[in-house]
């Protein structure tokens, strides 16, 4: 049974007794299948809403007040399915796809000019089921933009940001990814105007999280890691996981983790970048081409607390560990590893030093300590 409606007004204002003011509201509901729900609730001017259910015992609730608004959700393939947009105030737009098994999502945005367009599952009418995706993007304030592509199964995803002219790109493609390991967790948090993230996980098994209070930073995280070898029997380990936490202004952080085969592999990789000054930038590579093994446990932290820093941590093998703390300002450090075994900690703590660190063969160490902890020059 398919059943169609059409209205110049939101279907509950329909059943509700007010002043003859014109709205000019918009909302269709187009169900087909069995015990599927839909609520739509708008108020104020000029909203549009669209929803539309293909599947069965699909729940959509969407809740609009302000001027100008618009809302589309599109719900197709098997059962299940549950989305809940909530709009307040002027200029937002939602739209929400999900052809998945056991797909949640939940937008929430108030202010002005908010933008978010999430994605969930496997390609409408595809023969197998991607299943397990969740989202829940909360954006308050002006002009912030959302955008989430989720494809492959066991996937969450979580944006949350305030203030204004925010800006969160993320696309999962693969298993098990994760931008936040549960929908109470958020992957990408954003807090003052003008920051950017983006993170891009078209690998297996991995965690990503952004964190960023200030204004006009930016912070990219790309996970591209092969799932090989599949180790035999129980859970799998987390095959790669990094995180960006930015809390000062124009800091710029970088996090690719990619490569891996099934005898040369790039499992089991971690990174941390921790930016608290202004002006900071860093950039941190994670890969194995070199090393045959069934993982490859690269490590590397970055912390740079001063202003003008900038660092660049570049692995390429197996079992590789780089940790630099930067907390003066105007400083410079590099460090390489290739091979497998090496150990580089460089702590920078006055102004304008310049530290290069290059590993190669295998387990090789070094230290390198300029300044003292809370001392100048």
């Amino acid at each position: 049974m398919k059943r169609t409606i059409y209205t110049s007004v939101s279907v509950l204002a329909l059943l509700v007794a007010a002043p003859a003011v014109a709205q000019n509201n918009t909302s269709t509901v187009d169900q087909s299948g069995s015990a599927n729900s839909a609520t739509v609730l708008q108020e104020g001017s000029d909203s549009t809403s669209s929803v539309e259910q293909s599947g069965d015992n699909s729940t959509a609730n969407v809740d609009q007040s302000g001027a100008n608004q618009a809302s589309t959700v599109l719900q197709q393939d098997d059962a299940g399915g549950t989305v809940n947009v909530n709009q307040s105030n002027a200029d937002n737009t939602s739209s929400v796809e999900q052809t998945s098994l056991n797909s949640t999502a939940s937008v929430d945005q108030s202010g002005t000019g908010n933008s978010s367009d999430l994605v969930q599952g496997r390609t409408a009418g595809t023969e197998f089921q991607t299943n397990g995706q969740q989202a829940s993007i909360n954006q308050s304030g002006n002009d912030n933009q959302s955008f989430a592509d989720q494809t492959g199964s066991s996937g969450d995803l979580n944006v949350d940001q305030s203030g204004n002219n925010n800006l969160s790109d993320v696309i999962q493609s693969g298993f098990d990814n994760s931008a936040g390991n549960d929908t109470g967790t958020i992957g990408v948090d954003q807090s003052g105007n003008d920051n950017a993230a983006y993170v891009v996980q078209s690998g297996q098994l991995s965690d990503a999280y952004v964190t960023q209070i200030g204004d006009n930073n930016l912070a990219t995280i790309d996970q591209s890691v092969n799932n090989a070898p599949n180790p035999a029997g129980g859970t799998d380990p987390r095959v790669a996981t990094a995180s960006i936490t930015q809390g000062g202004s124009d800091n710029d952080s970088s996090i690719n983790q990619y490569g891996g085969n099934g005898s040369t592999s790039a499992r089991l990789m971690s990174a941390s970048s921790s930016q608290g000054g202004d002006g900071n930038t860093s950039t941190i590579d994670q890969t194995n081409s070199l090393i045959a093994g069934s993982q490859s446990g690269n490590f590397a932290s970055a912390d740079q607390s001063g202003n003008g820093n900038d660092s660049a941590i570049f692995q390429d093998g197996a079992d590789n560990s780089a940790t630099l703390v930067q907390a003066g300002d105007g400083n410079v450090s590099d460090i390489t590893q290739t091979g497998s075994g090496h150990t580089a900690n460089v702590s920078q703590y006055s102004d304008g030093n310049t530290s290069t660190v290059l590993q190669g063969g295998t387990g090789n160490s070094a230290t390198v300590t300029q300044g003292t902890p809370g001392g100048g020059v």
